[in-house]
């Protein structure tokens, strides 16, 4: 038995009462199929706009293409088995209410017995919550010039017509709810309706429940043509393939890497989702066809490309984005490092590298060391970080074999990542986030090596409130180069550390001074030289933390005042030089490079 929201009811109720066809279409039927909440819904129907927003006073519609933006109150659907059941027709009925676009003709239904099969354990998706359900009206789009709109829309009056422009088949269903036989909701915290299965209809022309049924992504009729209307639905091909998965339960004891068959597997889990898989004649016309995607927005290729990248299963996301020859038209400086072998310290090439770290990024670790949380899952940062935190290795690359060094990759990658991500329209706050991290993904953290003072200048450099994500990176990097496993003990070590000196001075507000307390000793007036004192107090503090004690800073303030101010920045600079070029220095005879 399912529960639809009231206001979504209302919607398909009006419609019907003012003698109008109303459907829910699209992505919602297929939602509800695989059991999962629709994150929005979409409702089709013979009415034209302007008689849509007749019936809804609540509404607009500023667009050419017969889209009526309804207003509801923000709902959740709940679905209540697995088991549904509905009425499969092969042409639906006229409409009992006379002269509003009868729908004829319709294919013979791909399911007999109108019984939907129980679904594996999918994935569950989205919470539900909208404030907008989109009405069109039935609708033929004409050609395609800009590969993203339709220069023309004609409104027609049939349901399958309206279909056949959609982009793949599990999308390209509808479903009719006979109204007269809802019944209420009794229970209060619903605040829905239910209605029996022999109420509910599903109008399938292009055999969407088969494919659903099969795991299969398959474009509606010609894919070539579907592809050339909307280049974008390329990307969501190969998203659909990721967020339409199940759980298997299996042993991955001897399964080989993908990427590089030839080495033992690195780790081992006890189930894996398995996504859709691309139809084959889909995939050969996204192959063939791949260079469209240069014709679309970044900013649309952008949110696919974040939806795949946080997913359950990105690296496959972009595997698979690689094998069709869709990566190349969205971050070819990635697909440069494929083939491109490292050193001693990785089996795999820098671009298995990133797959594979990226794989390892989507759960963060535990306190405990390198494992899965399972639960919690990493932030789009996080991902995109461990996806491109050795982006411009290929670059910085000198020599060959296990000796190769990549000296200043860090760097390198840090800024290249930045250019990226400013290509596809990041906002600035996740692009500074990303470089910061992979700017500093070399950090030490040996026992032995890292210091209390190293650790402040860390903090001070990464910001406190990212070090987390930090040594998420660190790890699936770690992890990502399949030779040693993140060691949970130098980790837990380097957390530790991090907690012990996490009050000390990392910025100069954090000094037990400030600037009007140099102004009252020192007897000066505002001005630059407070800033650059300010500056050598707080980089000695760093390096010893007893030092931040307001007797001690305010005698040595009196100190610096003697000193000019040129000279007192050369001071700050100097010692940011000194502790910069010994922490290199640790990293270079760790990693072997000059």
């Amino acid at each position: 038995m399912l529960i639809i929201s009231n206001e979504v009811k209302n919607i398909l109720t009006k419609l019907q009462e003012a003698g109008f066809e109303a459907y829910a279409v699209g992505g919602c039927v297929r939602d509800l199929m695989l059991g999962r909440k629709p994150k929005d819904w979409d409702v089709a129907t013979n009415a034209l706009p302007e008689q849509v927003q007749k019936i809804f006073s609540d509404s607009f519609y500023e667009n050419k293409f017969g889209t009526v933006s309804v207003k509801i109150q923000n709902v959740n659907l709940k679905i209540e088995n697995d088991n549904l059941k509905f009425k499969i027709i092969t042409s639906p009925q006229p409409s009992p209410l006379k002269g509003k676009g009868e729908i004829s003709n319709l294919p013979t239904p791909l399911l007999k017995g109108g019984k939907i099969p129980s679904a594996p354990p999918y994935a569950k998706g989205g919470d539900g919550g909208f404030e907008f359900v989109e009405v069109t009206t039935y609708r033929v789009d004409e050609k395609y010039t800009d590969k993203r709109h339709p220069d023309a829309v004609r409104f027609t009056p049939n349901l399958e017509d309206d279909l056949a422009r959609r982009d793949f088949t599990i999308n390209a269903m509808a479903l009719s709810i006979e109204t007269r036989n809802l019944k209420l909701e009794t229970q209060k915290e619903e605040k829905g309706f239910k209605f029996q299965v022999s109420d509910c209809n599903i109008i399938d022309p292009f055999n969407g429940q088969e494919d659903l049924k099969n795991g299969i992504i398959r474009a509606v009729g010609d894919a070539e043509k579907r592809f050339n209307e909307d280049a974008l639905r390329m990307l969501r091909a190969v998203r659909f393939s990721l967020e339409l998965s199940f759980v298997e339960q299996v042993s991955r004891k001897n399964e080989k890497s993908k990427l590089n068959p030839s080495q033992p597997p690195f780790m081992e889990r006890e189930e894996k989702k398995t996504g859709f898989i691309i139809e084959e004649k889909t995939k050969e016309a996204i192959k063939k066809n791949a260079a469209w995607l240069q014709a679309i927005a970044k900013e649309r290729i952008r949110d696919e490309f974040v939806k795949i990248i946080m997913s359950d299963r990105p690296d496959e996301g972009i595997l698979l984005l690689h094998d069709l020859g869709l990566l190349q038209y969205i971050i070819p400086e990635f697909t440069k490092g494929f083939g491109v072998a490292q050193n001693k310290h990785h089996i795999y090439s820098i671009f298995e590298h990133g797959i594979f770290s990226l794989k390892f990024s989507v759960h963060p670790v535990k306190s405990s060391g390198a494992e899965f949380n399972g639960v919690k899952k990493n932030n789009l940062v996080v991902r995109l970080s461990a996806l491109l935190h050795d982006v411009a290795k290929t670059e910085a690359k000198r020599g060959e074999g296990k000796d190769a060094t990549f000296y200043n990759h860090d760097i390198m990658s840090a800024r290249l990542a930045a250019r990226i991500l400013e290509r596809l329209r990041f906002d600035n706050d996740t692009i500074d986030r990303v470089f910061n991290l992979i700017r500093h993904h070399m950090f030490v953290y040996d026992i032995g090596a890292v210091t209390e003072a190293g650790v402040r200048r860390l903090l001070a450099r990464v910001g406190q409130e990212n070090m987390q994500d930090l040594i998420d990176l660190r790890v699936a990097d770690r992890l990502g180069s399949g030779v040693p496993k993140a060691q949970p003990y130098r980790l837990r070590h380097f957390q530790y550390m991090l907690a012990k000196v996490q009050h000390d001075a990392i910025s100069v507000k954090m000094l037990k001074i400030n600037g009007n307390d140099l102004m009252a000793t020192l007897k000066i007036k505002p001005g630059p030289k407070i800033g650059a004192i300010l500056d050598v107090l707080l980089a000695e503090a760093i390096e010893d933390a007893s030092k931040n004690e307001k007797y001690l800073l305010l005698e040595r303030a009196k100190q610096l005042n003697e000193v000019d101010l040129t000279q007192l920045r050369q001071m700050a600079r100097t010692r940011i030089k000194e502790e910069k070029e010994e922490e290199d220095k640790i990293i270079k005879e760790r990693y072997w490079v000059k």
